[in-house]
């Protein structure tokens, strides 16, 4: 268990982070980013090609982003989240006992919802609503990507 800030990066390659009580803030050119139970004002960043960003356990304020490759972002809305891709797909597990705000858009891609929390039309490449009262915000966007929240 990891007490301090943890900073991370490489220009190809893959990095894996677990348990940081602090800030992870972790950057690849190239690669991939797995975390696992992060503290608050982390961030995960892949700045080109198809590597993804797949995090669990987000406890605080969270930026997620990525060129082409899937994002997937789950933990507790304790903090707000940014989570930004230009062409992959965003995967939202966000935990639902707690109130947060939904701030959600794809270009062209599709939004979806598995959560009974969230009401998302069809068709809709938007949405924009509180869940359970609100609190912190939730926010996703994609060029042409899917979103799909559960």
């Amino acid at each position: 268990y990891v007490t301090s800030t943890v900073d991370a990066s490489t220009g190809r390659g893959d990095i894996q982070v677990n348990r940081v009580g602090t800030a992870a803030r972790v950057e690849t050119g190239s690669g991939s980013i797995v975390m696992k139970d992060i503290g608050p004002g982390s961030s995960a960043i892949v700045k080109g090609g198809t590597g993804s960003v797949d995090v669990d356990g987000v406890s605080g304020s969270f930026t997620g982003s990525t060129d082409s490759g899937e994002l997937r972002v789950a933990g507790g809305v304790y903090d707000n989240w940014n989570l930004n891709s230009a062409s992959g797909n965003i995967h939202i597990g966000a935990d639902t006992e707690e109130g947060f705000e939904i701030d959600a858009a794809t270009r062209s891609g599709q939004l979806s919802s598995e959560s009974e929390d969230i009401d998302v039309d069809s068709s809709a490449r938007a949405c924009h609503q509180k869940v359970k009262g609100g609190g912190k915000l939730v926010r996703a966007r994609t060029a042409s990507g899917n979103i799909f929240i559960r």
